[in-house]
């Protein structure tokens, strides 16, 4: 009888091992899933900021040449630069 238990004892400590050993895999494959995750949002990220950074520049010369533009017309220029800025122009508040 006594080797009956010990037997049991050794199977349930194996069966332990085997799931710690799984459970071990699973928690070390989503972490690598997750840092894999937190470098494509690191990249994309900084894409989106180059983007802006780009965006920003080109609002700059499209706006510089509109003022340069219609630098003797402020009234012209006020319609322009709002295009530029995505604003709404009003003439009623101009005077």
């Amino acid at each position: 009888m006594f080797d009956l238990l010990n037997a049991q004892k050794q199977s349930y400590k194996k069966e332990i091992d085997v799931l710690k050993k799984v459970s071990e895999e699973k928690e070390a494959k989503k972490n690598d899933a997750f840092a894999g995750y937190q470098k494509e949002i690191e990249k994309i990220e900084e894409k989106h900021q180059v983007k802006i950074a780009d965006l920003h520049d080109e609002k700059k010369e499209e706006l510089a040449s509109t003022i340069e533009k219609n630098k003797d017309n402020p009234e012209s220029l006020a319609r322009e630069v709002a295009k530029v800025l995505s604003a709404q122009f009003h003439k009623n508040n101009r005077s």
